[in-house]
């Protein structure tokens, strides 16, 4: 929510309520600490906050100049006329023949969007008129700043309607998802029909909710609004984490679930409470909500404890393939399943199932370690394995007891047994179960856990299923596996 102030050096103060403002915060705080960094404002003199509000003087966030300067700092890798006047200021002179390439990229950049194309005009660099391009630039610098970065896919329009850049408080809000026509929908989404009803939440601030966010295609803000300092630290380590980690690499190609969730020395103390983490896409039109629990991240700390948490690691980063071609982001449906407490089954059984219709497509190791969690979210955390290695120490016995002249039977048997899960017949899978143990004249304990409890014992199952490999696979070795 956002005040304005009568009396004292401030006019505005702003409290953390819904992650919009607690947005709206971090990005004035990242616009501030700019200027007092980079251009020698007196930080005393600019902001101040406490544990309930932050509070700032609104004439400072008018300032086009300013914010603009802000911008090209901020998104400066993604701004054309920033790698030209690099590019430019770099190199002394140009050969025409030895630095052909690197010209051309200069003119493609002179071309980059429709600003460029508008300012540089049939503008050309030639290698010998790097004055003038530069004179270009620094004439038309804030209009290629503000034009590029408006409908930039990382920039202004990945989190707002580009429309609305620099404007002051419209009838509807400014951010992606939640803006709207304001000539056709406002009526359509008022009480009662009646456009006098309807209340938007907008102002000038909501231009700096951008800052706030992370620089990636999964762009996050960590909402953890128990004070404004606790707010700010948090999100400030987090993005240095993820700038750390993308040094020297595709930035997109950085997960934040991996750093939240797979590097606990340096994030489980901010993660220590319930947190919210909003996340924007760059192909999505809306904002999601990630609710992060206590009981998740200490889901996440035994597995450290357990010395589980690289094994599964390892997994999860693997590419997993099916056989039609798609690929599994696993360690997004892992993080998906543990913060929201929800099963792995279907999962698991999607890759047992295309297990069973490929040979090329092992996914045994990965099975593998995707039950140890299920049965963790079963257990409510508990990490007791005995039933899974009873289960898995059968399965190995059962092929062990066939020839290999007979590795047919023990697939068949397989994929009957991964059918039955599928279909969830599990009458059928213990009849399966008792037939195979017949004929290898192998016992199988562990069936009476099944009898008891087949649903919450499902792990065990899919344990016993996921160790009967085929026989080839098993003598020539699994380099893909370490069981």
């Amino acid at each position: 929510m956002i005040t304005v102030i009568d009396e004292g050096p401030f006019n505005r103060k702003i409290e953390a309520g819904d992650w919009r403002h607690s947005a709206i915060i971090y990005g004035i705080y990242q616009f501030y600490e700019y200027l007092v960094k980079k251009k020698g404002y007196n930080k005393k003199a600019l902001f101040d906050y406490d544990e309930d509000f932050f509070y700032y003087r609104y004439e400072d966030l008018q300032d086009d100049h300013r914010y603009y300067d802000f911008v090209e700092y901020y998104f400066g890798s993604a701004l054309h006329h920033r790698f030209i006047e690099d590019a430019l200021e770099d190199q002394e002179e140009f050969d025409l023949k030895k630095d052909k390439e690197k010209i051309k990229e200069i003119n493609d950049r002179m071309k980059g969007n429709s600003i460029c194309k508008k300012v540089f005009g049939s503008q050309k660099f030639d290698g010998n008129n790097k004055e003038e391009v530069l004179a270009i630039i620094e004439k038309e610098r804030v209009k290629l700043i503000r034009e590029t970065y408006r409908y930039l896919r990382e920039g202004y329009a990945k989190f707002c309607n580009e429309n609305c850049l620099r404007s002051e408080s419209k009838a509807t809000c400014r951010l992606q998802g939640y803006n709207v026509d304001e000539g056709r929908k406002t009526k359509a989404i008022s009480y009662n029909f009646n456009r006098e009803s309807f209340v938007g939440v907008d102002s000038l601030e909501f231009d700096f909710i951008p800052f706030a966010f992370s620089r990636a295609r999964e762009a996050i803000f960590i909402n953890n609004a128990f004070s404004i300092g606790e707010l700010i630290t948090v999100n400030r380590k987090i993005q240095e984490r993820i700038t750390n980690t993308a040094m020297g690499f595709n930035r997109d190609a950085v997960d934040f679930r991996d750093l939240l969730f797979f590097s606990f020395e340096k994030t489980v103390p901010l993660l220590r409470f319930n947190v919210e983490i909003i996340v924007k896409e760059t192909d999505e039109a809306y904002y999601k909500t990630l609710m992060v629990r206590k009981e998740s991240v200490e889901f996440f700390l035994r597995l450290e404890r357990e010395k589980y948490l690289n094994q599964i690691h390892k997994a999860l980063k693997l590419p997993c393939r099916l056989k039609d071609g798609t690929y599994l982001n696993m360690l997004n449906i892992l993080c998906h399943s543990v913060i929201n407490q929800l099963h792995l089954d279907g999962t698991i059984e999607i890759l047992l199932k295309d297990q069973m219709h490929s040979k090329g497509n092992d996914h045994g190791y990965l099975i593998s370690q995707l039950i140890i969690m299920n049965e963790m979210i079963y257990k409510g955390g508990t990490m007791e394995h005995k039933q899974l290695k009873e289960a898995y120490a059968v399965s190995q016995a059962v092929v062990d007891q066939l020839k290999e002249e007979k590795a047919n039977k023990i697939r068949s048997y397989r994929q009957r047994l991964t059918s039955s899960l599928v279909f969830k017949d599990y009458d059928r899978f213990i009849e399966i179960l008792l037939q195979l143990s017949s004929y290898t004249q192998v016992k199988m304990p562990f069936v009476r856990h099944l009898l008891e409890d087949f649903e919450e014992n499902k792990n065990v199952a899919y344990s016993f299923v996921n160790g009967l490999e085929d026989f080839e696979k098993k003598q020539g070795g699994n380099k893909n596996e370490d069981k």
